[in-house]
């Protein structure tokens, strides 16, 4: 990751107890290690560096998953009931957090193909932008041999 996430800031979660900064640094690094490169800020443009941005858009909501884990805690007393209620609750949790990041992904497609539609219509008035000009300097040429011709 090239960007710091303080450059980024692409996190903002406002809970008791909860650093944002360290959230946002914890995310970039999972990320990082199912291999998810986030678009630069700023970067290149063009139609190449659009389908590009795309795709690593693509890739990084196709790589959204969730998981429970619940690590053993090895007690020497009732260690089997307390991994029991603890992968309980996790489930508890995980119901919930997965019912937002559901909701998340579907706006997050929403995103996507609200990009990709505006990325394609810009790319069709870019290529009817040169079209109409290739046509304008055609007509300048053509006028320019008309009057000097006249003359």
């Amino acid at each position: 990751m090239s960007q710091e996430p303080s450059a980024r800031r692409f996190v903002d979660f406002r809970a008791q107890g909860v650093d944002s900064q360290e959230l946002e640094r914890e995310i970039l690094s999972r990320l990082a290690a199912a291999g998810v490169a986030l678009p630069p800020v700023g970067g290149s443009t063009g139609p190449a560096a659009v389908d590009e941005a795309l795709e690593r858009l693509r890739a990084a909501i196709d790589s959204l998953f969730l998981e429970i884990v619940v690590r053993d805690e090895h007690l020497p007393i009732a260690n089997a009931a307390w991994n029991r209620l603890k992968h309980k609750l996790h489930e508890l949790v995980f119901l919930y957090v997965a019912e937002a990041v559901g909701q998340q992904s579907r706006v997050n497609e929403e995103v996507f193909e609200t990009l990709k539609t505006l990325a394609a219509s810009m790319q069709n008035d870019a290529t009817d932008r040169e079209r109409r000009i290739a046509a304008l300097e055609a007509e300048v040429r053509d006028l320019r041999r008309r009057d000097g011709q006249s003359q």
